[in-house]
């Protein structure tokens, strides 16, 4: 996989997926609340006002994270500039769970 850019569109995203789950790990910056409302299937929890302890305790360099938010915005964006900026691979994920689930998904569930 190259560098990642700052941002991942919802196909990108699929399709790196599609060919290997494990090269990517889900970060959802929302509230536990927002979380347990809805999510994308395989994505783990961590409020964005966790993400600095996140990053400096990452033990899973090698992957690419890709943050996740509502629509993709301010939170996303700040969480995945916080991981760069501690030296982890890091994109947002351009729509955020909203983007995600206007589209029809077919990523297969993750547990």
């Amino acid at each position: 996989m190259n560098p990642p850019e700052p941002t991942i569109t919802i196909q990108q995203l699929k399709s790196i997926l599609e060919k290997d789950r494990n090269e990517v790990l889900l970060i959802d910056v929302r509230s536990k609340e927002e979380f347990e409302t809805q999510h994308i299937p395989g994505a783990v929890n961590v409020p964005s006002n966790g993400i600095m302890e996140f990053a400096n305790d990452a033990s899973e360099r090698d992957k690419t994270i890709v943050t996740i938010c509502n629509h993709g915005g301010n939170r996303s964006q700040s969480a995945a500039q916080t991981l760069r900026d501690s030296g982890l691979k890091s994109s947002y994920l351009e729509g955020g769970t909203a983007g995600w689930y206007d589209e029809e998904s077919t990523v297969p569930s993750i547990h």
